[in-house]
């Protein structure tokens, strides 16, 4: 089973794919701000459900299970643990797990590329 900080990271790498530090930043802080939300039915009680959690994160889509703990994460590709960012997504998962992490979201707990209002960043509105 792949651990928190990979799935964490691995949730920021594609999410924000080649979109900058900022961008990768700001989904980071998206799952920050779900794993400290007091509402643990809709976002999930800790990291990883909180990635993992179906209808969540659309770069999980081809493993969510209606039991979080059901997911088998894939290895994790090459073309990913090669890439210039995979680092930056990794120090950014320690700063999630640490909750050490700055909120350049202003509290945010969604985001997408089509949502008109909120913080743009990058491709993505949060909000």
């Amino acid at each position: 089973m792949a651990a928190d900080k990979e799935v964490i990271a691995r949730t920021i790498f594609r999410e924000g794919r080649d979109e900058g530090s900022e961008a990768y930043k700001g989904i980071a802080n998206v799952i920050n701000n779900r794993k400290n939300n007091s509402n643990k039915n809709l976002f999930g009680r800790n990291v990883r459900e909180v990635c993992l959690k179906k209808g969540q994160f659309h770069v999980w889509s081809s493993v969510w299970k209606d039991n979080v703990s059901d997911v088998q994460v894939p290895p994790l590709a090459s073309e990913v643990s090669n890439h210039p960012d995979w680092a930056k997504c990794q120090a950014l998962a320690d700063e999630v797990l640490n909750n050490t992490i700055s909120d350049n979201t202003k509290g945010a707990l969604y985001f997408n590329q089509s949502h008109g209002s909120g913080v743009k960043i990058g491709k993505h509105w949060f909000y």
